[in-house]
């Protein structure tokens, strides 16, 4: 059994724009559904995970069709995006949207175009900042007055700064001092590569980046656990950012653990002992299956404060993921509070308390301030 939870809208904390219409035609359906891009993956075994299947038959009732993946396909491309989008989102009761617009901003569409849809707002990723001006400064310390200088002036849309150093060089951080940090910034200054992945002027600029996000008191996102092939799952276990939590300078900065499987326990359990680290399970609502759904979210649970866990759909570049997380987050949130309803943990009452925290009254509070 379950709590109905299907009345209760969501805020989703952290998600990507959807794909400019020139590049739906180059991407696959199917690959929102697998963090692989593997060509061969995507064709042939993406369909093939639980996740694929049950997500089939959730899209085929929703667009009135077949649930073949043909058929869904057929009937997906005889609709606009913008009526596809409307209908997903609406069927989603999203209250409000956080963008991450840094995953392929040249082919998505601009963080206000889904404004049209939703209420929304952005999180601005720091290592995408700093690529960005890298490449046009004259030295370290103009690079760093300008760097600094943007994350301290940015509109009143941006609600979170976010962080995938975990895809650059892991979650193991340390403080590096200036003339070290120079050092990283004259090698990335001399590749053809914007990319930068020098570890010394990563931690450096991360640890800038959370001191401002401290001042600031803007929630700062941080990329944990599972994600495509360029991470290294090791390295971003939440585990690893002990030492950075336990640093005196940013013990204030309200620090989101974005993900965390397969890490949900380690996650929780920062959040446990850590009065400014949230956790957010976005991703593995809906890719997992509905046991793996199951674990994750009643792992956080466990130990961390429900004031503390976050929805968030982690969907991108099609409008199936925003709808399809929201769906199942209601329904894995409503088994989870059903059992602990019925082994005498809480009240039905406060089942439903909890629930519209996780689903929409954390992320609000966190992100809005409301």
């Amino acid at each position: 059994m379950e709590i109905d939870l299907s009345g209760v809208p969501v805020f989703d904390g952290h998600a990507h724009n959807l794909l400019l219409p020139t590049w739906l035609k180059e991407y696959p359906f199917e690959g929102i559904f697998t963090e692989s891009d593997n060509h061969e993956y995507i064709k042939f075994l993406s369909h093939e995970t639980l996740s694929f299947k049950r997500s089939m038959l959730d899209i085929s009732k929703i667009l009135e069709c077949p649930s073949e993946v043909e058929e869904i396909k057929k009937r997906r491309n005889s609709m606009s995006q913008s009526d596809l989008t409307s209908l997903y989102f609406k069927e989603a009761n999203i209250s409000s949207i956080v963008l991450d617009d840094g995953l392929c901003s040249s082919r998505t569409r601009s963080v206000e175009w889904h404004g049209k849809f939703v209420d929304v707002h952005r999180a601005l990723r720091i290592e995408n900042l700093a690529e960005s001006i890298i490449a046009e400064s004259t030295s370290f310390d103009s690079f760093l007055s300008d760097f600094r200088d943007a994350l301290l002036s940015t509109s009143e849309n941006v609600v979170a700064y976010k962080s995938i150093i975990a895809y650059r060089s892991g979650l193991s951080i340390r403080r590096v001092d200036k003339e070290t940090a120079r050092e990283g910034y004259m090698i990335e200054r001399e590749k053809t590569s914007a990319r930068i992945v020098d570890k010394r002027l990563l931690d450096f600029l991360f640890h800038l980046a959370l001191e401002i996000s401290s001042a600031r008191m803007i929630p700062f996102q941080i990329h944990t656990g599972w994600g495509d092939r360029d991470l290294s799952l090791i390295d971003s276990n939440p585990l690893l950012l002990k030492s950075v939590l336990e640093d005196e300078k940013v013990s204030r900065a309200k620090v989101v653990l974005l993900h965390c499987y397969p890490y949900p326990r380690e996650g929780a359990y920062l959040a446990a002992i850590y009065p400014n680290v949230f956790v957010d399970f976005g991703l593995s609502v809906p890719l997992l299956s509905i046991k793996g759904m199951e674990f994750t979210i009643s792992s956080m649970l466990e130990i961390a404060p429900v004031t503390r866990v976050c929805y968030s759909s982690d969907a991108r570049f099609l409008p199936e993921g925003f709808y399809l997380a929201a769906l199942w987050a209601r329904r894995i949130l409503g088994r989870v509070l059903w059992n602990s309803v019925e082994q005498g943990e809480i009240s039905l009452e406060e089942s439903y308390r909890v629930a519209e925290r996780v689903l929409e009254g954390n992320s609000r509070s966190l992100y809005l301030g409301y």
